[in-house]
């Protein structure tokens, strides 16, 4: 998701989701903050890895619920966290026609 104008950059360097706040993943980043996000399903993927946060400033979150809802059509659900994500590592790769092993590409971060 990104609430960037031009929509090339995510939302404030970091890329950001939402979940219910009795869902699991919820209680798991209340937990430990680190995660990784990945497609769920790609030939051609990209993971990242990095440190959720809860975006609580009223300004991020109207621009991000204009840019959910801009996506998929309604806003981001009401009272539920929103997370951003500031990539620390970032692993490219390609799982298919057996170029896994030649593909990986591992890029570390600043995480200023």
């Amino acid at each position: 998701m990104t609430a960037h104008p031009d929509a090339e950059r995510p939302a404030f360097g970091r890329l950001c989701f939402s979940t219910s706040v009795r869902s699991r993943k919820a209680g798991n980043l209340a937990a430990d903050p680190r995660c990784t996000l990945s497609p769920e399903s790609a030939a051609e993927s990209v993971v990242v890895r990095g440190v959720a946060r809860t975006v609580t400033d009223p300004d991020a979150r109207t621009r991000l619920n204009q840019a959910y809802a801009d996506k998929y059509g309604d806003g981001l659900p009401p009272g539920e966290p929103v997370y951003a994500v500031a990539p620390q590592t970032v692993i490219g790769l390609i799982e298919r026609d057996g170029r896994f092993t030649h593909s990986a590409t591992r890029w570390r971060l600043s995480t200023q």
